[in-house]
C-alpha cells in the first residue's frame, strides 16, 4: 500500500513539476497592494492569528533572538501591541503557535519547555487562568494545535510526524493521518469542523523537510489528496471562514523568499498576495474573510520580523 502510493505520487510530481503549467496558473494579485503593518519593535514577531470579532491579532514575541516567548495583542485598528497574558505569571513554558477559537473564544497554544518539550496549553480570552492539558502517554512534542470542537484539537506531533486528534478533557489522542504514509505538518481544520488542511509530503524513506512540503486536504477522517495538481511547495494553511478557499505560504517565486497565497479548495485558481520582497509566512483569515494576517520579514539583514494585515483577494 505504502510503496504503490508513494510511487504514484512521486511520479505525478515528476510529470506536473517539469510541465510547469501549473506555476503559469498562478494569478497574481499583488499590483498595487501593500500591507498594513502592526507592529515595528525590534522584534521577533510570528504566528499571528485573529480574535473571533477581528477586532485583534494575537500572536508570539520574543525579544531574545528565540530564545523565550510571549502572547502579545495588538489592536487590527493599528496601536500599541502589549502582552496578553495575565495569570498565572510567569509561566513555566515559552508561548508559541497560538490557535483562537471562534466559537469557544479560548486560545489553544504550544507551550516550549526548557528542555525542548511541545506540550499543549490553554487560556481564555482575556489571558487568564493559563494551564496544560492532561500530558499524553509517549508525546512530548506536539504543535499547532487548530480547534475541532470545544474539547477537541488537531494537531502535529513532531516524534513521528503524524496528525492527531486530542480530546483534552480525557488526555487522548488518536491519529488521523498515516505516519507510513505521510509527513505532516502544521494543520488547519475548517470552520464546519469536516475538512483538515495540512502541510506535509509523502513518505518515501526519505529524511523530513519541511521546506519540501505542499499543501494537502482531508476530510477529517478521510484520505489526503493534494490541493494542487502539481506537488509544488507550500506550508502554514489556513481554511477561510466560509470552507472554500485556503491561504498558505510558498517560497516559489524567483526570489525564494516566501508569500502568501490564496487557492480556491478545488485547486483551480491560486492567487499570489503578497509580494515576495516581503518575505511573508504565517498566514491567517480575518473572520470576515476579507483580510489576511501575517509575519513578514523584509529586511534579510536584520533579525526583526513584524506582523502585518493585507486585503484577500
Amino acid at each position: 500500500m505504502r510503496s504503490a502510493l508513494s510511487c504514484a505520487l512521486i511520479c505525478a510530481m515528476a510529470v506536473s513539476t517539469c510541465g510547469g503549467q501549473q506555476l503559469l496558473a498562478v494569478e497574481s494579485s499583488t499590483a498595487g497592494k501593500e500591507p498594513r503593518y502592526l507592529t515595528s519593535e525590534d522584534s521577533i514577531d510570528e504566528w499571528p492569528c485573529f480574535s473571533p470579532d477581528g477586532r485583534s491579532v494575537l500572536f508570539s514575541r520574543s525579544t531574545d533572538s528565540g530564545k523565550s516567548w510571549e502572547l502579545f495583542i495588538v489592536p487590527t485598528s493599528g496601536g500599541q501591541a502589549v502582552r496578553f497574558m495575565r495569570s498565572p505569571l510567569p509561566l513555566p513554558v515559552a508561548a508559541t503557535r497560538a490557535s483562537w477559537s471562534r466559537k469557544e473564544n479560548r486560545i489553544a497554544f504550544t507551550g516550549v519547555t526548557a528542555d525542548g518539550k511541545g506540550t499543549l496549553w490553554f487560556v481564555d480570552a482575556q489571558g487568564n487562568d493559563a494551564r496544560s492539558a492532561l500530558p499524553i502517554a509517549g508525546m512530548h512534542q506536539l504543535y499547532y494545535p487548530t480547534w475541532l470542537s470545544d474539547h477537541e484539537v488537531v494537531l502535529m506531533n513532531a516524534d513521528d510526524l503524524a496528525l492527531r486528534i486530542v480530546d483534552f478533557k480525557n488526555g487522548v489522542a488518536a491519529p488521523i493521518t498515516d505516519k507510513n504514509l505521510f509527513f505532516a505538518g502544521r494543520p488547519s481544520v475548517s470552520t464546519d469542523g469536516k475538512k483538515v488542511a495540512f502541510a506535509g509530503q509523502v513518505n518515501a524513506g526519505q529524511h523530513y523537510d519541511q521546506e519540501k512540503n505542499s499543501i494537502w486536504l482531508m476530510p477529517i477522517h478521510g484520505k489526503p489528496h493534494l490541493l494542487e495538481k502539481a506537488p509544488l511547495q507550500g506550508r502554514s494553511p489556513d481554511w477561510s471562514p466560509d470552507g472554500n478557499r485556503v491561504t498558505f505560504e510558498s517560497n516559489r517565486g524567483e526570489t525564494h523568499l516566501y508569500a502568501v497565497f490564496v487557492a480556491d479548495s478545488d485547486g483551480h485558481r491560486v492567487q499570489q498576495v503578497t509580494d515576495g520582497k516581503f518575505n511573508s509566512f504565517h498566514p491567517g483569515w480575518s473572520p470576515s474573510g476579507e483580510e489576511i494576517v501575517f509575519a513578514a520579514k523584509p529586511d534579510e539583514s536584520r533579525q526583526v520580523v513584524n506582523i502585518a494585515i493585507i486585503r484577500a483577494p
